[in-house]
């Protein structure tokens, strides 16, 4: 019966480095994910800023009309060409900071750091119901940690059941047969007592654990195992719970910020430069006047872009927190 325990807490220790295996491998799915959107974020800049551009050079070329019929400044033509420089300059930064995402993207997936990656876009932001509730059931259900944790303790069960089966006298049981060939006897010889006779044995043994106080030690270290392991256990819960309160804070927060940005303030910053535009056509509004209202539409588009970049790096966030994906949660 002792072996078969041993075969039990070797399985069950098997089971938790598969689990730990698990953890792993979560969070460098996790990692790619967050590189990934990352780079995502540099492309969707990147587009922006192209679109900045165009615009710029829209308003240089009305610049220059109006300045050459003698109804505008030069001083709005030189302003608007070193815009359009930072919009250059800018350009390349995005250029730099896309080298070190898509390096870091190449590392997490094994491959060679200058390994190109094609420019991706972010996807459609998807509903995400945050229900504490639930989400603490699922992570408790496939957490990795959590479910070596628990492989610990019941492998510790183990290990104080194999213990006391110690204390106790086993006994075994062995025999042995040996075919004997007989052997021919010389004429006038004398004969050979059990020629040819099978030799078959048998023997009994039993082993007396005299020292008990080892076996009572030997019970009392895995009964203190599984005290800790149960609770390592409550802590691992704690911390995944924490995790997930913390993460789907997060969500709900930024789902209401782009909310806001899609609902109010995009529509207000395109409203707003749209009529700078008109009044600058007019001559009414001065170039400086239209390059902040241009400026406060380009930095609302960035903001809602990192929004969206945030709020889907959360999300993958979640599915590391509670090890399932998300938010396709099961009920």
């Amino acid at each position: 019966m002792a072996h078969r325990v041993r075969e039990q807490v070797a399985a069950k220790d098997a089971a938790r480095y598969r689990q730990q295996y698990e953890a792993a491998k979560d969070q460098v799915v996790m990692l790619v994910k967050t590189a990934y959107y990352s780079l995502a974020f540099v492309d969707l800049a990147m587009d922006i800023n192209d679109e900045e551009r165009l615009l710029l050079d829209h308003y240089e070329k009305l610049a220059e009309a109006r300045y050459q019929q003698g109804s505008g400044l030069q001083q709005a033509v030189v302003k608007l060409q070193a815009e359009i420089t930072r919009t250059q300059n800018k350009l390349e930064e995005l250029r730099a900071r896309r080298v070190d995402a898509e390096a870091s993207l190449n590392a997490l997936m094994n491959r060679p750091a200058e390994t190109p990656i094609p420019r991706i876009k972010l996807p459609p932001v998807p509903a995400a119901k945050i229900d504490l509730k639930q989400l603490y059931q699922e992570g408790r259900r496939n957490r990795p940690e959590i479910l070596a944790s628990l492989l610990e303790i019941e492998r510790d069960d183990k290990r104080i059941d194999l213990a006391r089966k110690d204390r106790w006298p086993s006994f075994s049981l062995g025999g042995s047969f040996v075919n004997v060939v007989g052997r021919e006897v010389a004429p006038g010889a004398m004969p050979i007592d059990s020629n040819g006779m099978n030799v078959v044995s048998f023997n009994l043994g039993i082993n007396l654990p005299i020292h008990r106080g080892k076996y009572d030690a030997e019970v009392a270290e895995a009964t203190e195992a599984k005290i800790a392991c149960t609770r390592g256990y409550q802590d691992t819960v704690n911390a995944v719970e924490s995790s997930i309160r913390d993460v789907g804070f997060r969500i709900d927060t930024l789902r209401e910020q782009m909310a806001l940005f899609n609902t109010t303030l995009i529509p207000q910053a395109q409203q707003s430069l749209a009529s700078a535009e008109a009044a600058y056509s007019t001559g009414s509004l001065g170039v400086l006047d239209l390059l902040d209202s241009e400026r406060v539409l380009l930095d609302v588009r960035l903001g809602l872009a990192q929004l969206i970049t945030d709020y889907m790096k959360s999300l993958a966030g979640m599915e590391r927190a509670i090890g399932a994906p998300f938010p396709e949660v099961r009920p």
